[in-house]
Formats: C-alpha cells, sequence, structure tokens
C-alpha cells in the first residue's frame, strides 16, 4: 500500500513549502515514483526486499499541478494523487507560531505606541499648566 506522509518546512520568509514523502513496502523489482501530471519527476528502487521504499518530494503550497505517487512492478500498479491544497493547506505549527509570536509583538508596540501618543500630550499639557501657575 502506497502512503504519503507530510511535513513542512519553510526556505524563505516569503516562500512556504511543503514536504511530502510517498512510501511503499518493497517487493521483486517495485519501483517508486513521483510525477508532476504525466512527467516523471523522481524514481526510486531496491534489491534490498526488507527495506521500505521513500522517496520525497516538495512542492510550493500554492502549486496547481496534479501530483502522483505511483508503486509499479510488472504485474501492477497502484497510484495516490496528491491533493496539494488539502494536503499542504495550512502552514506547520512552527510557522503558525512565529506567525502568532509575530502579531503579539506587533500589536505590543502599536499599543504602546498609542499609549505615548495619548499619555506624552497629556504630561506636556499638565507640566506647562503647572508652570504657568508657578510663573504667576
Amino acid at each position: 500500500m502506497v502512503t504519503v506522509l507530510q511535513h513542512y518546512h519553510s526556505r524563505t520568509k516569503l516562500k512556504t513549502n511543503c514536504s511530502v514523502e510517498c512510501s511503499v513496502e518493497n517487493g521483486r523489482e517495485v519501483t517508486l515514483s513521483w510525477y508532476r501530471g504525466n512527467y516523471m519527476l523522481n524514481q526510486t528502487s531496491s534489491p534490498d526486499l526488507n527495506m521500505t521504499l521513500r522517496i520525497p518530494l516538495e512542492v510550493e503550497h500554492h502549486d496547481d499541478s496534479i501530483y502522483s505517487c505511483v508503486a509499479a512492478n510488472p504485474v501492477s500498479n497502484q497510484t495516490t494523487f496528491l491533493n496539494i491544497s488539502a494536503t499542504c493547506s495550512a502552514p506547520p505549527d512552527s510557522v503558525r507560531s512565529k506567525r502568532s509570536h509575530s502579531l503579539l509583538i506587533g500589536l505590543l508596540l502599536i499599543l504602546i505606541l498609542i499609549s505615548f501618543c495619548v499619555v506624552l500630550p497629556f504630561c506636556f499639557k499638565r507640566k506647562l499648566e503647572a508652570e504657568s501657575e508657578y510663573c504667576s
């Protein structure tokens, strides 16, 4: 049975990629391949029948191409299609938590700035009123 596992990572601050891995139990003359449409991207096989065949793939979150993982032997094949919008729709928790952290810091800075804009003029006005009373 072909399985597709996923995990995420971000290469840059502006582009988050989704990394997926297709795997299948190895058998006689089994090959495991990733396709983008009809174009083969990568293929693997091994004579070691005790190992699981694994093949990674990295795609952009907003890629609308059709990807498929095919496990084949001379008698049959099994295809699993990758639905990128479903599989890679949400960024990883680490990216989400970084975004939440950045948003929280931004909001905090805005509150501090607003506080200074409200409090400082009030303090200066009070100081000026106190100085004018002292001078009279």
